[in-house]
């Protein structure tokens, strides 16, 4: 076995072997990610997510996609299939046998998807395990997602990952990112399976004192349709907005989702405490963390000379004196009638 990956597997958290494929895809998360370094892909796009919370701020569980955002403005031609040789070539260079192919999508839509794909039993063997009583045809995946129009508002920073080389990423700062998976936990279908993890991953932001970029929530929730633009819209409105969501919840169905993701026995145990009262109770403690001005409470400002589009948030232009109905009238090219 490549000894750069044997240092990768000895820093996984669990040997049992219920998450040996999960050991296995997170090996290769990490690959991926290297191979889209090394193809100058973090220079206009960031990590995010479940996933970036697992690699880069030590969330105990496992997560299954790699989710990137684009930064505005950098979207103009993006090609998310010139990344796929790099990928490709980078696990083939650590020993591993997978290919990633483009999600075709029926209807338009700003999110692009691809699946890394290999044989399981073939790339057990490039990490020194030979499976034996498994399905010869079992396919492991790794999907991957890119949202080529993140509302503007996110603050970002270059992270480090040691294995199985050193390599800088770019991702979204802690605040952006609770942004993010707050956005999440809004927006996703009622109506369908609940999501424990995004309620799992909550709790981790709230253990570990996270605030809130307000600004990048607005936006999000704007642009996903789930507030207006014109709407006041504050902390003391989210955690309306976000204890309503909480009370429709069914937390039988949360922890069913969450719990084949997690291995340590106590923390599994510990989702018994799940109701609504328990999350609502948290949701109270939300604060306010810098937003893309640099300013608390900038969600609700508007700084002097600073022309944002009323419906995303985009800064449109800043100059030293902006009348106040120019401000009001602000739209960007993609929301402006054309």
């Amino acid at each position: 076995m490549n000894k750069a990956i044997e240092k990768l597997l000895a820093k996984n958290s669990s040997e049992h072997p219920r998450f040996r494929d999960q050991r296995l895809r997170e090996v290769l998360q990490v690959i991926v990610l290297l191979g889209l370094k090394r193809a100058g892909f973090f220079t206009i796009g960031s990590f995010y997510g479940g996933t970036a919370l697992r690699l880069l701020h030590e969330l105990d569980r496992f997560s299954e996609d790699l989710d990137f955002c684009v930064t505005p403005g950098q979207a103009i031609g993006f090609d998310f299939k010139s990344y796929f040789p790099a990928i490709e070539e980078t696990l083939e260079s650590f020993g591993f046998q997978m290919t990633v192919e483009l999600k075709e999508k029926m209807r338009s839509s700003p999110v692009q998807s691809a699946f890394v794909k290999g044989n399981t039993y073939v790339n057990y063997l490039a990490i020194g395990e030979k499976r034996t009583g498994m399905n010869p045809n079992q396919v492991t995946k790794v999907k991957i997602e890119i949202d080529t129009e993140d509302p503007d508002g996110a603050l970002r920073e270059m992270a480090a990952i040691s294995e199985p080389e050193p390599f800088l990423i770019q991702t979204l700062q802690p605040d952006s990112l609770f942004a993010g998976k707050l956005h999440a936990m809004i927006a996703r279908d009622m109506e369908g399976r609940v999501k424990g993890r995004d309620f799992y991953d909550f709790l981790h932001f709230i253990g570990r004192g996270t605030k809130v970029n307000l600004r990048y929530l607005r936006a999000k929730l704007i642009d996903s349709k789930h507030i207006d633009w014109q709407e006041r819209f504050d902390l003391d409105v989210f955690k309306g907005i976000l204890i309503d969501k909480i009370r429709r919840t069914n937390f039988k169905h949360a922890v069913d989702d969450v719990s084949p993701f997690i291995y340590s026995e106590q923390k599994r145990s510990d989702l018994k405490h799940w109701t609504g009262n328990f999350f609502e109770t948290f949701a109270r403690t939300l604060q306010e963390g810098k937003s893309q001005d640099g300013l608390q409470g900038a969600a609700t400002k508007e700084i002097q000379g600073v022309v944002r589009c009323k419906v995303c948030g985009v800064v449109i232009r800043k100059g030293s004196k902006t009348s106040k109905a120019a401000m009001e009238a602000a739209l960007c090219s993609k929301h402006r009638p054309q």
